[in-house]
């Protein structure tokens, strides 16, 4: 019975490890401000406590605590980034993050708890192999993305994959910032003031 547990454990760590690594980077929430950045926190949140709580009840199925020293390093960051969150300028934005990308202390616990469930429970070369299929993998994905962005085809292409009416996240994030154009002075900043009025008002 404990094989099998064991079994099942280490076959859905596996998993959940491998989807963070491919499926987290690839979310995209194309209706929010930051389609790139926003869907991805939550389901990472989700998908490491998942993570953390399987990886802890198998560790007290067999209690044992040898942890290397790359293991020791990154605990030893986590507390120095905890003392500096707790005694900076704002705790709670330092905790929490800011609204948009959430992307504070409590979300790098997250990763931590990734880190510690991978450090303590992958041990075959099979998985090691597997990891680094998955990591090309997503890492020539997001390469990709990039030389597209880097050519000027992102709107074009993925207005065509999600529907124009889907992808406009770019175009309001312009939006967001006319009204300081007339900060600048001139014509075109007059004109981009007034356009702005006209379409909010």
């Amino acid at each position: 019975m404990r094989d099998r547990w064991d079994r099942w454990a280490s076959g859905l760590l596996e998993i959940g490890w491998l989807g963070c690594v491919v499926g987290i980077p690839l979310l995209l929430a194309p209706r929010l401000a930051l389609p790139f950045t926003a869907g991805k926190v939550l389901p990472f949140r989700i998908l490491a406590e998942v993570l953390g709580l399987l990886g802890l009840l198998r560790w007290l199925r067999r209690p044992r605590m040898r942890p290397e020293p790359l293991t020791l390093a990154v605990v030893a960051y986590a507390a120095v980034m905890a003392l500096a969150t707790v005694l900076g300028r704002n705790p709670a934005d330092g905790f929490w993050g800011s609204y948009m990308r959430l992307f504070g202390l409590f979300t790098q616990l997250h990763g931590w708890v990734l880190f510690l469930v991978v450090a303590a429970y992958l041990r075959t070369e099979r998985q090691w192999r597997r990891l680094l299929v998955a990591v090309a993998f997503t890492s020539i994905l997001v390469g990709a993305h990039a030389l597209i962005q880097w050519r000027g085809l992102e709107r074009r292409i993925v207005s065509d994959l999600l529907g124009a009416a889907a992808f406009h996240w770019e175009a309001a994030a312009i939006e967001q910032y006319r009204p300081f154009c007339c900060c600048r002075g001139g014509s075109a900043g007059r004109v981009c003031c007034c356009r702005a009025c006209s379409r909010w008002c």
